[in-house]
Parts: structure tokens; sequence; C-alpha cells
């Protein structure tokens, strides 16, 4: 299968330790879109919980909620821009190893009303699987990501949609971070939609003192 389009994202982020293991961490972005342009992504507001932090074995829960700031429309999938509703999220990130790790996490979002378009979206989820191999003081990655929507009203059938990822995490510095990543769609779940590969530049800025570990690339 060949992609339809091509997608630009840059994701910002920002966090702040509260405690050891809890955080408040906020996430937005912004997408240039072949067919559409420019659009906006809903930001969300998390707070990251590591629940096991170990040498070698790191488990984190994201309790969250998305606010609708994001734009009405967009070629995308994968990623949600607006359900035009405050809807609540959930996530979990697991990381196994040293110098070599293998990474799982998943993500989901439940809508509990129509937004102001008048539609109440589907649940959405996420599940990516990588491995990653440190490297001066930073990471590389492959891996594999699945996402899927519900149905999203007579205008919007469901999806989901299976696509091999790749990228690399570089600290700038203490409080500094970028990422690049890559995502190209193999399968979707209907033979006649349209899709797009996206290609992904991240900056996180760290506020305040470091608790703890610090974010696996995304």
């Amino acid at each position: 299968m060949r992609p339809d389009g091509g997608v630009g994202a840059l994701s910002i982020r920002a966090s702040t330790p509260l405690t050891k293991k809890v955080q408040v961490r906020l996430l937005t972005g912004l997408f240039a879109d072949s067919a559409e342009g420019f659009s906006a992504r809903d930001t969300q507001l998390e707070f990251p919980h590591l629940v096991i932090n170990k040498p070698t074995l790191q488990l984190r829960l994201q309790p969250g909620v998305s606010l609708p700031l994001g734009s009405v429309s967009s070629g995308l999938e994968y990623t949600l821009l607006t359900t035009g509703s405050v809807d609540p999220t959930v996530g979990a990130d697991l990381a196994v190893g040293g110098t070599w790790l293998f990474l799982a996490g998943a993500s989901g979002r439940a809508p509990l009303y129509a937004g102001f378009d008048k539609i109440r979206q589907g649940l959405y989820g996420r599940a990516d699987m990588r491995v990653a191999r440190r490297v001066a003081g930073g990471a590389v990655f492959l891996g594999a990501s699945l996402a899927g929507q519900r149905a999203r009203g007579l205008t919007a059938p469901g999806f989901v949609e299976l696509a091999p990822i790749a990228g690399l995490a570089v600290p700038l510095d203490d409080q500094w971070g970028a990422e690049l990543g890559a995502r190209v769609p193999v399968w979707t779940g209907a033979a006649d939609r349209p899709y797009y590969a996206a290609l992904r530049v991240g900056l996180t800025r760290v506020l305040g003192k470091r608790h703890g570990a610090g974010d696996d690339p995304d």
C-alpha cells in the first residue's frame, strides 16, 4: 500500500515535577497536511505517575484530560485533532532493559458528550511497541503502532491503522530535549480510505528540577 500524502508534525511538550513520582505535563502540536494545510491538535493535560522505577524496569501511568483547542478537520487518522469536547484520557508506558530497551505504550480517549460540531466522537485508542538502543545520551528506536477509533457519526466512520514507526530522541541540555520520528501506514481497515505518512519533530521542556526518570521517546 502507498500513502496518499504526507503530514509534518511539530509537537510541543512541557512538564514540571510535583514529587519524585508525579509530574504535570502539557502537550500540544501543529500539523502541516499535504491535503488540507495547517491544523492544530487538542491540548492535553496529563499527570504522569511513576509507579515502578528500577534501573531496568519503569512503569508510568498517565491519567489526564483533553481540552478542545484543535482544528475541526484534517486528513489525519492516527492522531485526533479535536473532538470538540473535554475528554478524559488515560495512558501507560513500560520500559524494560538497559542499553537495549523494550518499550510499550498504550493510550485511550473517551469523549463523553457531543462536541461543538454536534457529534459525539467514538472511543479512540493507540498501542505502540518499540525496541530502542541508547546512544550517546539519547536513543534510537524502531517498532510498530496500532491505532483505531469507533464510528464518529454517519459521515465519519471508524478506522483501524497499522504502521511501522522509527525515530530518535536527543537531550539538548538538562531541561530541553528533541525528538524526530516517522510513521508510515502499511494497513488500514478500509480499502478506499486515504491515509498519510507522517514525519514528526518534537520539543520537550522540563520546568524546574527533574525528579526520578526522564521521559521515554515518543
